[in-house]
């Protein structure tokens, strides 16, 4: 039939080593990218970079405009401060806490790698090439959290664990053009634990090749 809608019928697939992505990490008062009045960091060397490790993808419709899709993502993430100042534990309270003359930091920051869950409800459509656009919600595991500095030129482990919420979850947006896309996160849960650590919500954007 020359005008009948074209209908897919594989409407379950699994995939492996789905794609990469690089971006800018920041911490901020709330939920959002407004920016946090208890650390000002370093924009250029505050970063994060995954990978996809499987993606399960489900077909809603028949016309393959809509689809709910999920998976795995590991990766690492470091935010870095401006200036003499490191993330340390006093009291088993985390802080931001300046260096002195004697005593210097640089290079500090603090960085873990996580385990991500994306699940995502996405939209497709073909302007030359497959169009999408992809939002949801995103569970993810924090682990080998660690503050590090150059202490005196020296490199250093600062503290360990630092109070940082283990567990966090955070709302996801992607738009995609064939295999390129641009992606914002922005964490739904404090990044430390309630009356251990500055109040901060963990965001990021950036991009990222689907292969």
């Amino acid at each position: 039939m020359p005008f009948q809608k074209k209908t897919y019928h594989k409407r379950h697939y699994a995939a492996f080593l789905t794609g990469i992505y690089m971006g800018y990490s920041q911490l901020n008062n709330d939920f959002g990218f407004a920016g946090s009045d208890a650390a000002d960091l370093k924009a250029s060397r505050s970063w994060e970079i995954g990978i996809g490790i499987t993606k399960s993808h489900f077909q809603l419709d028949n016309e393959g405009h809509w689809s709910f899709t999920t998976g795995l993502d590991w990766g690492y993430r470091s935010f870095r401060l401006q200036g003499n100042y490191a993330f340390r534990m006093n009291n088993n309270i985390t802080n931001i806490e300046a260096g002195t003359d004697s005593y210097v930091y640089a290079v500090s920051r603090l960085r873990y790698n996580f385990l991500r869950l994306p699940i995502m409800l996405n939209w497709k459509t073909r302007i030359g090439r497959n169009l999408y656009i992809s939002a949801g919600l995103e569970p993810e595991w924090r682990y080998s959290i660690k503050s590090k500095a150059k202490v005196n030129g020296r490199d250093e482990t600062i503290d360990s664990d630092l109070n940082v919420n283990p567990i966090g979850l955070n709302m996801v947006a992607e738009a995609r053009y064939g295999n390129i896309g641009f992606y914002g996160r922005c964490g739904m849960t404090k990044l430390f634990e309630s009356n251990k650590g500055p109040k901060m919500y963990p965001s990021s954007f950036g991009i990222i090749w689907h292969w």
